[in-house]
């Protein structure tokens, strides 16, 4: 990611507009460092991820202080891992560009990275504006892309505009096949949802939207990738066990009710999971489950670890 150096003045101004940050001890010149390079020195330290490392908190606002720069400064991130993306700067309500380069996306992306030569059809539920499906389809994997929203359907389609080894589906993904009401969440439309699964604050627009039933995906995708904003219980229960020994899942748990009903369902299953909050260990307990994607993600999978 090339940045062009920033001055003094507008660095200060970026911290000043940057109130998720929890300290004010960097300067301009922190932000001169490789992004790849930071990202493969956290892949070869597995406990360096977990959420609670004082160096993985370090490292996520410093992340996010660097690619806000960037973005005040440019108006896309031209690579990403040496991976071509182009992801130019928009508005999502009070989310932006920036957002998809936090530190835990980061370990994701590499993750595609590191497994291409593991996994060859992914299936993306949860698109969004398409950067996973993109970065995927770059590495030359086979990518079906959900995705309900409207306008980031228009924004994905856009973006995956080339690849032949994408098939986009404007549609939702849960445990039947149908209609559902899509709730927009104006200033975040990242967090999103249909039906009942979470609760919103602020402005939405509310409309339907197409469903497809998980179980029809089911021994057709090596790898799911899952950000499904309170849909990722009735998706995983859709599949039967014997099906997490074909296909390998990431997801994030997105409330502290589907932690409770996520453990209640795989506790009673001979399927691994893993968690970034356990340093990618096995969960042995509910505790071990996060509650938000604050505490990262889960990895499911009877055949591979995260590493």
């Amino acid at each position: 990611m090339s940045n062009k150096e920033i001055s003094e003045k507008d660095f200060n101004s970026l911290l000043n507009s940057l109130e998720d940050l929890t300290y004010r001890d960097f300067n301009a010149e922190d932000l001169n460092f490789s992004v790849d390079d930071c990202i493969e020195f956290f892949w070869s330290n597995p406990e360096l991820q977990n959420p609670s490392s004082s160096i993985y908190i370090f490292f996520k606002n410093l992340l996010i202080l660097r690619y806000a720069s960037h973005y005040s400064l440019n108006n896309t991130v031209e690579k990403i891992l040496d991976i071509k993306i182009d992801f130019p700067f928009m508005e999502m309500g009070n989310i932006n560009s920036r957002h998809f380069f936090g530190i835990d996306e980061l370990f994701i992306y590499m993750f595609y990275k590191k497994n291409k030569e593991r996994y060859k059809t992914v299936c993306d539920i949860g698109t969004n504006v398409g950067l996973h499906s993109k970065i995927l389809c770059s590495l030359g994997y086979e990518v079906h892309s959900y995705e309900p929203d409207i306008n980031h359907s228009v924004i994905a389609k856009d973006f995956l505009e080339g690849f032949s080894n994408n098939t986009f589906h404007q549609k939702a993904v849960s445990n039947y096949s149908g209609k559902a009401e899509f709730t927009k969440i104006v200033n975040n439309t990242t967090g999103s949802y249909i039906n009942d699964k979470k609760e919103s604050y602020g402005p939405v627009d509310v409309y339907e939207v197409e469903v497809e039933d998980a179980k029809n995906l089911s021994n057709k995708f090596d790898l799911f990738k899952l950000d499904v904003e309170g849909s990722e219980v009735d998706i995983l229960k859709s599949f039967e066990e014997q099906h997490f020994n074909n296909s390998d899942f990431i997801a994030e748990i997105s409330t502290e009710k589907n932690r409770i009903e996520f453990w209640e369902y795989f506790s009673t299953l001979q399927v691994s999971v893993y968690s970034q909050k356990k340093s990618w260990r096995k969960v042995n307990s509910i505790d071990d489950l996060p509650t938000s994607h604050r505490e990262g993600s889960i990895f499911i999978s009877n055949k591979n670890q995260w590493y």
